[in-house]
């Protein structure tokens, strides 16, 4: 007997802190809802999951008119995203391009990062490098942050992750290109 659309409502927004409007979506859609139930199962991080359903998958099933559960990415694929995204493997940019290529068929996240050498840079000795040539190729950029236009640090982290590729942990290069910023003024 399947389960009752307000009992699966009830237990998407007290149990797994999904909005109304996020549960919503779900309920109404039977398939999608059992989609999502497997990619919970499989993740233990329901929000993370919401976001990829409801976002890029739900965009990708209106742009081809295949339903989500119809597609060629499996529950198991979508919790596999989400444990590359917590375990801070790929950044959210990259994560948006996995799901593109999951739909087209590619094969599940973690084959696609290692196949072509998507993992993020996480290491501190490789990002500083990065935010090292973008600071000494931009010293106007820099001369403007140390007369006050703190706004031009956005450009800076843009520049950093384009030198990386889009592969460098972003919390680590604001940290660092702050952290070195600082340190000029001194």
């Amino acid at each position: 007997m399947p389960e009752a659309p307000w009992i699966r409502f009830t237990r998407y927004t007290a149990e797994m802190g999904l909005s109304p409007t996020q549960a919503t979506q779900l309920v109404d859609n039977v398939p999608l809802a059992d989609f999502f139930d497997r990619c919970v199962t499989a993740s233990k991080n329901p929000q993370q999951a919401t976001n990829f359903i409801l976002g890029d998958l739900s965009r990708l099933a209106n742009e081809s008119g295949v339903q989500v559960a119809e597609s060629k990415v499996r529950a198991e694929d979508v919790a596999e995203l989400v444990a590359l995204v917590e375990g801070k493997i790929v950044n959210s940019k990259i994560a948006k391009s996995l799901l593109e290529r999951m739909w087209a068929g590619e094969g599940s996240p973690k084959a696609i990062v290692e196949r072509e050498g998507l993992a993020q840079t996480s290491d501190p000795g490789a990002v500083a490098r990065f935010v090292d040539e973008v600071l000494a190729a931009n010293p106007n950029v820099v001369a403007d942050f140390r007369a006050g236009k703190t706004n031009v640090a956005g450009f800076l982290v843009g520049q950093i992750m384009k030198a990386s590729r889009g592969k460098a942990d972003p919390e680590l290069v604001n940290r660092m290109l702050r952290e070195k910023l600082a340190a000029s003024d001194e």
